[in-house]
């Protein structure tokens, strides 16, 4: 049974792979099936082999790998579950503005996000700058290097001496329910999630399509280095997805009353009720 739920998880990350690489939009249908099979082998009892694992990272949300394939150290491909929980926790904000090494993409399962997107123009005097590059490394309890790690303990940002003017280019792009969205490799964003709600999102780190190895945290320009303990004070990954389950069942709820679709309403209401109860 161990081996099913796991071949269920594995499925639903194939399907999301093959929608990305086709460019291909993944209809809220399509998002449904890959989170049913995602969540059911995430909330599934293992009892034999691999185990689904949360940490915090360094942005502050809990983050479940569910596929995770490295090339040399380096990411190749990772599929992993997010999640902000409502308990004020969003990471250290002076990090907040950060770049991927891999092409990054998103799919919303439930809450409000935004995203903002930020440019950062080298200077060379410390009166001219905003923030200076940090390199980032991670540690598994076995070693901290440069090297990917998919199930983290810490991670690490040291103060490179790059310094740089960082300017906002746009207004925030908001993320909702059944969206998508891409980072381009090396990219500059940050997400900002309310500290009082609960945002999740299936994301892909997919380095076919880009890498850059030394994409940066943009920091404190006087700061020398800052540590992100990834410990997620007891929460699983199985309370994490019926949480999102329940967000989810209720946005359906909330929607369908708006359409006036009375019955099936109160059927998600229902449902995110009982799974309250369990």
């Amino acid at each position: 049974e161990d081996s099913k739920q796991l071949v269920r998880a594995a499925i639903g990350v194939a399907f999301l792979r093959e929608k990305a690489r086709m460019s291909e939009h993944a209809t809220p249908a399509d998002l449904e099936m890959v989170w049913d099979l995602v969540r059911g082998a995430i909330i599934h009892p293992m009892t034999t082999g691999p185990r689904f694992s949360a940490s915090r990272s360094f942005q502050g949300f809990l983050a479940v790998p569910l596929c995770s394939l490295l090339k040399d150290g380096n990411i190749d491909e990772l599929y992993r579950f997010h999640v902000w929980l409502p308990d004020g926790q969003r990471g250290n904000p002076d990090f907040a503005v950060h770049s991927h090494q891999a092409y990054a993409q998103s799919w919303i399962l439930a809450g409000v996000g935004m995203d903002y997107q930020y440019t950062f123009e080298p200077v060379t005097s410390t009166a001219d700058a905003t923030h200076a590059a940090y390199s980032l490394s991670w540690a598994d309890g076995k070693n901290t290097s440069s090297t990917h790690k998919t199930h983290q303990t810490s991670s690490t940002v040291v103060n490179t001496g790059k310094l740089g003017r960082t300017t906002r280019t746009a207004t925030p792009i908001v993320h909702t329910r059944n969206m998508s969205y891409y980072i381009p490799l090396a990219a500059f964003h940050s997400t900002e999630v309310a500290p009082d709600t609960l945002h999740a999102t299936l994301f892909v780190f997919d380095s076919h399509r880009g890498f850059d190895k030394d994409a940066p945290v943009l920091g404190p320009k006087d700061s020398e280095s800052s540590t992100q303990f990834h410990d997620p004070a007891g929460v699983t990954p199985a309370t994490l997805a019926n949480m999102v389950e329940i967000v989810i069942l209720i946005e359906q709820g909330q929607q369908r009353s708006g359409h006036h679709q009375w019955k099936s309403a109160l059927t998600a209401f229902g449902k995110a009720l009982d799974l309250c109860k369990s």
